[in-house]
């Protein structure tokens, strides 16, 4: 009956994601480095670690890029074709407060001029929590779509913030369209490659990018928490 009780204790702490059985416990998940959300998994398969006193800046990197005219409104597939073989001309910035609402003709954002018609923005850099806990990202009403990617195939390579991988549906965590927001547990200190990709066909656009910290304060100001280091080939 021991034996039985043990078994049972042991089952109850096992949680099969993906088809594998991985044990829940924070200490063990903490060691392998992999975050989680319990009731709201996903896939965690892009973590960063850099050298003690590695130099950072902060803010995201924020690239802006002008669209033609023949792309799918109001859809977030249109933001899995790029960069792929486009030419795009691109000017870049740094922002800790990407949201942003644009209408006219021309604007400015994050410092850069741009025509707000057909505008794609890429924004990348590393989360790095403070604190270990459960950080939930959201996307609220863009105009037109909008994806978060986050420590996934899709943000970046570990060390190269500036890459522009093409992004892939199976590596969407958070759209308006599917998952509004999504939770993962994050440990301290480790920098998670997060990418916002947006963009606006004609007219008004808006994006409102957020995250609700561990201890519920819901920030929109990405301060303290979002950074750019320098190039690692070494770092993973």
């Amino acid at each position: 009956m021991k034996s039985l009780t043990v078994l049972l204790v042991f089952i109850l702490n096992l949680a099969i994601t993906n088809g594998q059985i991985e044990d829940e416990s924070d200490s063990n998940k903490a060691a392998l480095g992999v975050p989680y959300a319990v009731g709201n998994p996903i896939t965690v398969s892009n973590v960063c670690s850099f050298p003690e006193n590695w130099h950072r800046i902060a803010g995201f990197r924020a690239l802006t890029a002008r669209l033609g005219i023949a792309i799918q409104s109001d859809s977030y597939k249109e933001l899995l074709n790029y960069p792929g073989t486009f030419q795009l001309t691109t000017q870049q910035s740094s922002t800790t407060k990407p949201n942003f609402q644009i209408s006219g003709l021309v604007g400015t954002l994050y410092g850069l001029t741009i025509i707000p018609s057909y505008l794609l923005i890429e924004l990348t850099g590393y989360f790095v929590p403070p604190t270990s806990g459960e950080y939930t990202f959201s996307l609220e009403g863009s105009d037109d779509a909008a994806i978060i990617f986050i420590a996934n195939p899709s943000t970046f390579k570990c060390g190269h913030v500036d890459d522009w991988p093409t992004a892939y549906d199976n590596d969407v965590t958070v759209t308006d369209s599917i998952h509004t927001t999504r939770t993962i547990y994050m440990i301290e200190g480790v920098a998670y490659p997060i990418r916002i990709a947006y963009y606006n066909g004609l007219s008004l656009g808006k994006l409102q990018a957020s995250f609700t910290d561990p201890e519920g304060v819901k920030r929109v100001d990405w301060n303290g928490y979002i950074w750019r280091y320098d190039a690692c080939d070494t770092c993973s």
